[in-house]
């Protein structure tokens, strides 16, 4: 026969002579309710004011109010318009044809395909040169006022020493009376980064000899409209941040040919 084992008696679980946890917290209702307030801004918005959360909502809502408003009116990039009696394609070749007799100049991969995509037909390219910029830049300590006043410059020379300088050259068909007409856009793709007073006077006087030249060959319907990027509406395909997009996806069709390949 088993024994049966005598039974313990459990004793009873008495709470810890300490404080319980709910009697631990702070009680709110006790607070002034100055500090209350202020903890429950801390809580919603972050100690150092509105957190990330809050931020992101305040730029969406900015964002929704300000839409068709022009994003950035610092942006002072030099903008050109033309309707032409050309085709599109045309248009643009006759654009890089006047940018071609200034200097060579190297297109971006990947952005002709990204404008299609836009109903553009056009290009992005960088004219000047690294060398001859750096070599005027010391003739500058001799010189001072030819890089404050780039306008004194002559023409020729101004050219030869441009920094390198992204442009963008686009058009698009144009209804004119029914006959072959093209809208061309032609800007600063790009802000400069060492020279902006030179490279306004450089960008203003190529639009306005492209202007001269259309006008010569009798291809030029109107007057061109000159402005500046800080004009165009945020939503414009060729806005600064509607720019950065499409350099972007450039960018990754050009990765996505490089692996098919």
């Amino acid at each position: 026969m088993r024994r049966s084992r005598p039974t313990r008696k459990r004793s009873k679980a008495f709470p810890p002579s300490g404080p319980s946890k709910a009697s631990s917290q702070p009680d709110h209702s006790e607070r002034p309710a100055a500090v209350t307030a202020a903890t429950d801004h801390r809580r919603r918005f972050g100690e150092g004011g509105v957190g990330w959360r809050r931020a992101r909502q305040l730029i969406t809502m900015i964002n929704k109010a300000s839409r068709g408003q022009s994003r950035n009116r610092w942006d002072k990039r030099q903008y050109a318009t033309y309707l032409v009696a050309l085709e599109p394609q045309q248009a643009v070749d006759c654009c890089l044809g006047f940018w071609h007799s200034i200097g060579g100049f190297t297109e971006q991969a990947g952005v002709r395909e990204q404008l299609a995509r836009r109903g553009f037909l056009g290009t992005q390219f960088t004219i000047g040169g690294t060398g001859r910029f750096y070599a005027f830049r010391s003739l500058e300590d001799i010189f001072p006022v030819m890089s404050a006043f780039p306008k004194l410059m002559p023409k020729k020379f101004r050219d030869s020493i441009q920094e390198p300088t992204s442009i963008m050259v686009a058009a698009r068909p144009y209804s004119a009376g029914g006959q072959p007409a093209s809208e061309l856009w032609c800007f600063l793709a790009k802000d400069a980064l060492r020279e902006p007073f030179v490279t306004d006077a450089f960008m203003k006087s190529s639009v306005e000899g492209i202007r001269d030249s259309f006008a010569q060959q009798g291809i030029l319907l109107g007057a061109p409209h000159f402005f500046r990027g800080g004009d165009l509406p945020r939503d414009h395909v060729f806005s600064d941040m509607s720019l950065l997009a499409l350099r972007r996806d450039a960018a990754a069709f050009v990765r996505d040919q490089s692996h098919r390949q």
